[in-house]
C-alpha cells in the first residue's frame, strides 16, 4: 500500500495539472483489471494529499490536488 501512496504523492507533485484527477489515480492503483474498493483509494488518497500539500507551493496545483478529494468524495456518496 505504501507503494501506492508514493505513486499518488508522485503524481501530485510531478504530474501535469491535466493529469491530477481522481481517474488517473483509480488508474494508478488498479491491479491488472481488478479495482480497489473505493474506501480504500479515498484512504490512499487522503495519505498522499497528506503527505504532499506541504511540498506544494504552486497555488493551482495545490488546489487541483484538493479538487481530487472532493471528486472522490462525489463517487463515494
Amino acid at each position: 500500500m505504501i507503494s501506492l501512496v508514493v505513486k499518488i504523492k508522485t503524481l501530485f507533485l510531478n504530474g501535469t495539472l491535466n493529469a491530477i484527477c481522481f481517474a488517473t489515480i483509480i488508474y494508478l492503483t488498479r491491479k491488472g483489471i481488478t479495482l480497489l474498493p473505493l474506501l480504500q483509494v479515498k484512504d490512499l488518497i487522503e495519505r498522499a494529499i497528506n503527505s504532499s500539500l506541504s511540498k506544494i507551493t504552486n497555488f493551482e496545483r495545490r488546489m487541483k490536488v484538493l479538487e481530487v478529494l472532493s471528486q472522490v468524495n462525489i463517487f463515494y456518496i
